[in-house]
C-alpha cells in the first residue's frame, strides 16, 4: 500500500486532527482484527509470537493486543523475547563484521530454553522467564519470573525473531503476527519517502527520548540492523498468519519536528549520511503538522516521540 503525498499533505492542512483520528482507527481496527483470529486459534495453541523488523511499534502493538484480549474475557501474559539474550561474553556468541557482539542474530537467543518454554506453556507447566541486562549484557537469575498459563489463557511473545524457522517449525499452532510501517510515500510514480526512513527516523527519536542515545549512535548501528533484517527477518514474512501495516499517514511530518534539529547538527562523516540527506530533502515535501495534536492514545507518543 502506498500513500499519495498531495492528497496526504491536503489532508494535513485541511484537517489534520481528523486525519489523525482516522489513522489511529485503523491502526486499532487491525489490532483488534488480529485479536479476533489468535481467538480462532486458540484451539491450536495459547502461544501468539509477534514480530516485525527494529521500530516497527512491536511493543505498543503487543501491548494493545493483549489488551483487546483480556477485554474478551482472556487472560493474556506479555514476554519479550529479548530477555532471552545469551551472555554476550559468550565464546559462540555471534558477532558483526567489526567483531561486535551481533544482537540482530536470532542465534544471540538461547533458543534451546525458548523452545522448552514454549513446550512447557502450551502443555500447562511452569516456565521461569530469564531476565537480560541491556547495561552488563548478561542474564540477571536474581530477576527471573515465572510464568504458568491457566485455561483460556494466551502468552504473547515479541521479538525481532519470533518467525524464525527454529520456533514455528517445533511450535506450528502458535498464531504467528508480523507488523511493520511498510507504505511508502509517493508523488505520482516517484518515490518520495521510503519506509524504511520512517523506521530510520522512529528509531533515531526513540533513542533519543528513551535509551540516551544520539543520532549518530543510532545511524553507527543501521547498517547492521538492516543486514540483520536482510538475513533473519525478510525470508520469514511468509510464515506470518496475520500482517499489520503499522505506518501512520501523519506521522512523517511528526517526526520531522523532532529529527530535522539533529539532521542539522551532523557531519558528512556519520554513518549513513547519504541517506540522512535524502530524508531531509524529503521532508521538505510535506506540509507541517503540530506533534502536540497527536494523543497520547496513538502508537506514535507511545513508543517514539
Amino acid at each position: 500500500m502506498q500513500i499519495s503525498l498531495q492528497p496526504l499533505n491536503q489532508e494535513i492542512l485541511k484537517d489534520p486532527t481528523g486525519l489523525i483520528a482516522r489513522c489511529d482507527q485503523y491502526y486499532n481496527d487491525c489490532v483488534a482484527k488480529a485479536a479476533e483470529a489468535a481467538i480462532a486459534n486458540r484451539h491450536n495453541s495459547p502461544i501468539i509470537l509477534l514480530t516485525g523488523p527494529s521500530s516497527a511499534g512491536k511493543t505498543t502493538t503487543a501491548g494493545r493486543l493483549q489488551k483487546r484480549l483480556q477485554e474478551a474475557g482472556y487472560g493474556c501474559k506479555m514476554v519479550s523475547m529479548d530477555d532471552y539474550y545469551r551472555d554476550c561474553d559468550h565464546s559462540q556468541y555471534p558477532q558483526t563484521p567489526d567483531g561486535q557482539p551481533d544482537l540482530e542474530s536470532p542465534y544471540a537467543l538461547d533458543t534451546e530454553m525458548l523452545n522448552d518454554h514454549f513446550s512447557k506453556l502450551e502443555a500447562g507447566e511452569s516456565v521461569l522467564i530469564p531476565h537480560f541486562d541491556f547495561t552488563t549484557r548478561t542474564r540477571d537469575f536474581s530477576a527471573r519470573m515465572p510464568l504458568k498459563l491457566e485455561s483460556g489463557e494466551f502468552v504473547i511473545f515479541e521479538g525481532l525473531h519470533a518467525l524464525n524457522p527454529m520456533f514455528t517449525e517445533t511450535h506450528p499452532g502458535a498464531y504467528r503476527i508480523f507488523i511493520c510501517p511498510e507504505s511508502d510515500v509517493v508523488d505520482g510514480t516517484e518515490i518520495v519517502f521510503y519506509h524504511t526512513w520512517t523506521r530510520l527516523m522512529r528509531r533515531c527519536i526513540r533513542d533519543l527520548f528513551h535509551r540516551n542515545a544520539s543520532v549518530a549512535v543510532t545511524l553507527s548501528m543501521w547498517e547492521n540492523v538492516r543486514r540483520g533484517e536482510t538475513l533473519y527477518i525478510q525470508p520469514y514474512i511468509s510464515q506470518a498468519n496475520f500482517r499489520i501495516n503499522t505506518l501512520h499517514a501523519y506521522e512523517i511530518p511528526v517526526l520531522a519536528h523532532y529529527m530535522e534539529q539533529h539532521i542539522a547538527q551532523l557531519s558528512p562523516s556519520t554513518p549513513q549520511y547519504e541517506t540522512v540527506m535524502a530524508i531531509k530533502e524529503g521532508l521538505r515535501k510535506f506540509a507541517p503538522l503540530d506533534p502536540a495534536l497527536v494523543p497520547e492514545t496513538s502508537l506514535l507518543k507511545e513508543e517514539f516521540i
